[in-house]
This record gives structure tokens, sequence and C-alpha cells, in this order.
């Protein structure tokens, strides 16, 4: 497979054109949804109301506490100002998944998924933070690892 960059100047949007030959589709598409992680900046806020913008792939899990949302990094909780359904709806293309009614995780960041007692399922996170599974949204979860 071979790569060429062009970069040109006279174009003022960001536009990213990729040709492929139809044997390649799958990788194309692979590498559209890593851009798409990438180049998408959620607004958010620290404990003094300080305002940052992070990347899809910077966030672990998101959770929805008291209609209030948090979202979780490696280190540090920011809180969002936008509603938990508009975050999912802003984020299902960017390989989260809902876990339970509360809680949505960057499939990304799942290290592992263990299988407990009477079906229930936990992940563990890269940052070693462990989440229950919700047995209504296992389908969901299967479909994104």
């Amino acid at each position: 497979m071979n790569f060429i960059i062009q970069i040109d100047n006279t174009i003022t949007e960001d536009t990213i054109v990729l040709r492929a030959c139809s044997r390649n589709k799958n990788y194309i598409y692979n590498v559209i949804l890593y851009l798409q992680k990438n180049s998408s900046r959620i607004k958010v806020y620290d404990e003094l109301h300080n305002l940052y913008l992070i990347t899809c792939h910077e966030i672990y899990y998101i959770e929805n506490i008291d209609h209030k949302v948090y979202i979780y990094t490696e280190k540090d909780v920011y809180r969002c100002y936008l509603r938990f359904s508009e975050l999912k709806k802003q984020l299902h293309n960017c390989g989260f998944c809902q876990i339970n009614q509360s809680t949505l995780v960057n499939s990304i960041r799942i290290k592992s998924v263990r299988i407990e007692k009477d079906c229930h399922r936990s992940i563990t996170l890269d940052n070693e933070e462990c989440l229950i599974v919700n047995r209504r949204y296992r389908s969901f979860l299967k479909d994104q690892v």
C-alpha cells in the first residue's frame, strides 16, 4: 500500500481526500473513523470553571449524574454543559458505546471485558477504572468492541 500526501495551499477549508482500491475499503473506513475521533472537540470545564477543548480520543468515559454530565479523562474530571443525549448522538460515530443508563464509554479505552456472576459484565479501562455493564446494554458493547 502506498501513501501519498499532497498539501494544497489554495484550499481554505479542511478537506481530506482518500483514494483506494476496493479491497482496502474497510481500512479506509477505519482511517476515517480515527480522523473523526481526533478532530472532534468538546467544550468542558474544570472545577474552577476554566474552559478546555478536549478531543474524543482523550475521553475515557462520560457519566450523567443528577442531570449533570461529567467527562473523565486519564487523570481529570470535567463538567460538560451539553445534555447526555446530545453527547450520545455526537459521539456515537466516534466509537462510544452506552453501558448503562447513565454511562458512555470510549471503546478504544477498553482494556478488558470480564463476565461476572449472573451474566453481568464489567469492563476495565486503560487507566484501570472498572465499570459495570448493564445486561440491557450488553449488545451495544458487543457491537463496539
